[in-house]
């Protein structure tokens, strides 16, 4: 690997761990791909998740917990480990189940009685996650005469909608921020040439290539983390 190649953001995420030469930067470093896999367990904070060292591996917890895997959401009713006792679930920044880490969502946010987490989908420099939430809004509505076509009752009636929300994690700040296109084009601008593609692209056009960016800026910008020895 050489160490003058490396993007600067990258550099600063080597020497953030102690790792300041090219030698051990091959040898103590792993690279984070987009489906790593990271140690299951509880991060009570960003910097356990950015170590990948759960405060309390998942072998030593147990929970009382649903888990979804097609909306990669769970939700946790008990938390509880001999070291600590029972663990509040907000109290968590996250954690992590079978390599999959899971950003705990405020409450609220996706309509649910329990803590609940969101699966990072995508992982990175950039975490892609999502979570829907049902909601009614009322529409006007009318009843039309079958003889004369014309509306004889208007009326507001209740409808119910999924909105879905996507969302990007910053991994080096923890900063989270809807994923479209506005901040996704802020938090690209470092690589100039995906910036300027999508800059000029039409927003329809580009909305709908989001993804695909992402796993472009992904690919080309990598993040690489200390080796944790406990986990392969």
């Amino acid at each position: 690997m050489s160490f003058s190649n490396l993007p600067a953001r990258v550099i600063f995420l080597l020497a953030l761990w102690g790792i300041a030469v090219p030698g051990q930067a091959q040898a103590d470093s792993v690279l984070i791909t987009k489906n790593y896999k990271f140690e299951d367990g509880l991060y009570f904070s960003l910097g356990d998740f950015q170590r990948n060292r759960p405060a309390v591996p998942w072998s030593k917890v147990q929970a009382t917990l649903a888990s979804n895997p097609k909306t990669f959401l769970i939700q946790v009713e008990r938390l509880y480990a001999d070291s600590l006792g029972i663990i509040d679930p907000v109290s968590l920044w996250g954690l992590c189940l079978k390599g999959i880490p899971y950003i705990r969502l405020p409450e609220g946010a996706a309509d649910k009685e329990l803590p609940t987490f969101a699966g990072m989908q995508v992982r990175g420099r950039i975490c892609y996650f999502e979570y829907a939430r049902d909601t009614v809004y009322l529409r006007e509505m009318a009843a039309y005469n079958p003889l004369t076509r014309r509306p004889f009752r208007r009326g507001r009636v209740p409808v119910e909608e999924t909105l879905l929300f996507r969302c990007m994690l910053d991994f080096e700040t923890g900063e989270v921020a809807p994923f479209d296109l506005p901040h996704f084009l802020g938090w690209i601008r470092e690589d100039e040439r995906l910036y300027r593609t999508f800059s000029e692209m039409d927003p329809a056009d580009a909305e709908g290539k989001l993804f695909k960016g992402l796993l472009i800026y992904l690919d080309r910008n990598a993040l690489f983390l200390p080796r944790n020895p406990t986990h392969p």
